[in-house]
């Protein structure tokens, strides 16, 4: 009988990737959970308020760190052990890696927090314990439960601590077994191999049907069996006969036989004979080893050193200096008076010199003023071209920009779109399911659920687009209580993954006021075999101190039930028609008994009419 059990939120998302060298604490996939189990709190404020922020349990042993958040004690061992951790709590908040960063000495044990959790209302998660009382009893609890899983030293299982015993003596994988044939000893799970292979297990001779150890059979068939079949050994003489008949063929033509036997003695006496004179003439040899030196001469060939000639590269100096005497030497010349008269014609010589000079140095210079003109056009024309390349680079990297915002822009709304079309697809997908099963509304205490398109219910549960889903209302009676059942396809809480998870759940209705709460009745699940062969069936009875059994306040209570109601690799065992045309049928009945009692005081019938006086 399952134990009404909350479903348990979803595990945090995982975080975001680090650009710096530290690792976060859930790379690490060999550090120990630490924490109490967080179905032992009810209400989920106070699951996240007193969850480990390194094994997201619920702390034990709490310890504060720098940054604010709190660790188990085993976990601040664990984070001890590692370097450069960082908390996952202060990168969800959006801190720096610098911020993040745990140091373990740093960690102080918090009192305060612990008083806190001491004074919560807790309850044991075990599978069928109903205990449930104020967290500080709860520690003491949890070593003496009896339900308490604990893990088998030989298969490594969990199993509770009522069972174990059981478990070791009958169940265990790994338990200690002795073979039938050879006693050897060995773990259970290996039986099966052993059988195959073992040499002492009993094997059906092909010929004679005897019964033959596996070890002795290839004996058996070659010289034991009555039935084997012997070829004679003389050419041409019969085909293989069996025993029996080989045996008169053996006395009908028994000189033949003798001859050859006698024959073979004699060539086998001849080959050891051989052997023996082979071996003393072997002994006598002696073999000569010759060996051979070579020799090599090496030839050197003269190699001829090529001369570099170095090229004289005659560079072409044209230095046109243009020696101008000074003209106020010229001038001078002029103004001083000579009284020679030879030096006056001698300085009007230099001075037509000097003007011939003068008159060539202005005709170059006029011949290269046109040409600079055309470079300095030239040079502008390209400094112009190059500013308005510029100015459209420019130009081009602000459309660049506004066309990536713009596809940024789309993005989000396509993502907004795409969210708002699995929204309308699971809201469209309850309200179809609502109006089919409209009119289908029972009053007495049980509810048919079928499942159909269960493939697609359960990927739409694995991929986290839809991770669970509700039957239509049912009802105990005409005034009775309002139900529904809730569905997670791939498992909750523990049996996330691996089984699947079945919950009840009381909702609001008109009728509460004249109801008796809370809510006392047994529930039972069935999960129906469509080759009715094997069907799962499990139960529970409501715990009346629970807040899910209560009167609803709100549209719907708690949902609790059976997390591990039956394992996902069961649903397509061969010959089980858990699973038929990709439909699942689910029958739930709740015990309607004592409420027929409690409805008869609204039966007008029952009571005596009333006279005016």
């Amino acid at each position: 009988m399952a134990t009404a059990a909350s479903a348990a939120p979803s595990s945090s998302s995982p975080p975001s990737s680090l650009q710096a060298d530290a690792v976060p604490y859930n790379s690490l996939s060999n550090i120990r959970q630490g924490g109490y189990p967080k179905e032992i709190f009810e209400k989920k404020e106070d699951q996240e308020k007193f969850a480990c922020s390194f094994c997201r349990q619920i702390l034990r042993d709490p310890h504060g760190a720098y940054c604010g958040h709190r660790f188990c004690a085993s976990c601040k061992e664990a984070i001890k052990e590692s370097k450069n951790l960082l908390c996952q709590s202060c990168l969800d908040e959006g801190c720096s890696t610098e911020e993040s960063t745990l140091n373990p000495e740093e960690m102080y044990p918090d009192r305060g927090i612990n008083k806190e959790m001491a004074r919560l209302r807790a309850k044991c998660p075990n599978e069928m314990c109903v205990w449930a009382g104020l967290f500080r009893e709860y520690i003491e609890h949890e070593s003496n439960c009896k339900f308490q899983p604990m893990v088998c030293e030989l298969c490594k299982e969990p199993v509770s601590r009522s069972k174990m015993d059981t478990h070791k003596r009958s169940q265990c994988s790994q338990r200690k077994i002795k073979c039938e044939h050879c006693h050897m000893d060995m773990p259970y799970a290996m039986k099966e191999q052993h059988q195959k292979e073992c040499p002492k297990a009993p094997e059906t001779c092909i010929q004679c049907s005897a019964k033959v150890s596996r070890e002795k059979l290839s004996k058996h068939l070659n010289f034991e069996c009555p039935q084997r079949s012997i070829p004679c050994p003389l050419d041409n003489c019969s085909s293989p006969l069996p025993l029996e008949r080989f045996v008169a063929h053996l006395q009908k033509n028994t000189g033949k036989h003798l001859q050859w036997v006698m024959t073979q003695i004699l060539e086998l006496a001849d080959s050891i004979e051989s052997l023996k004179g082979g071996s003393a003439s072997s002994g006598s040899k002696n073999i000569t080893l010759t060996s051979r030196q070579q020799s090599a001469s090496g030839v050197s060939d003269g190699l001829g050193v090529l001369s570099a000639k170095v090229e004289q590269l005659e560079q072409e100096i044209r230095r046109i200096m243009q020696q101008h005497p000074p003209l106020e030497g010229a001038i001078g010349g002029v103004e001083s008076p000579s009284v020679d008269g030879t030096a006056s014609a001698s300085n009007a010589g230099t001075m037509e010199v000097s003007t011939e000079r003068f008159t060539a140095m202005e005709i170059k210079v006029s011949s290269l003023e046109p040409i600079l003109s055309v470079l300095h056009g030239e040079m502008n024309r390209c400094i112009a071209a190059v500013e308005s390349l510029e100015s459209r680079f420019q130009q081009e990297i602000i459309q660049t920009q506004e066309l990536r915002r713009k596809m940024e822009q789309y993005d989000q709304s396509i993502q907004a779109v795409n969210t708002s079309v699995s929204q309308f697809e699971v809201k469209s997908r309850e309200l179809e399911h609502r109006l089919l099963n409209l009119s289908q509304d029972q009053a007495d205490g049980t509810l048919l659920w079928q499942i159909p398109n269960f493939s697609k219910v359960r990927a739409d549960a694995v991929s986290g687009k839809v991770s669970n889903i509700h039957s239509r209302p049912f009802y105990t009676g005409p005034i009775g209580y309002k139900m529904c059942v809730r569905l997670y396809p791939n498992g909750d809480g523990m049996g996330k993954g691996t089984h699947l998870s079945l919950f009840f759940t009381i909702m609001r209705s008109n009728h509460d006021a004249l109801l008796p709460w809370p809510f006392k009745q047994k529930v039972y699940f069935m999960l129906i075999d469509q080759n009715f062969k094997k069907h799962v069936v499990d139960a529970f009875r409501s715990e009346p101190t629970s807040s899910s059994f209560q009167r609803p306040t709100s549209e719907m209570n708690i949902a609790t039930g059976c997390p591990l109601f039956v394992a996902l690799s069961k649903l397509t065992t061969s010959g089980l028609g858990y699973l038929k045309d990709d439909t699942m049928y689910i029958r739930v009945m709740v015990e309607t008994e004592g409420l027929d009692q409690h409805l008869k005081q609204f039966d007008p019938r029952s009571i005596p009419l009333s006279t005016n006086n």
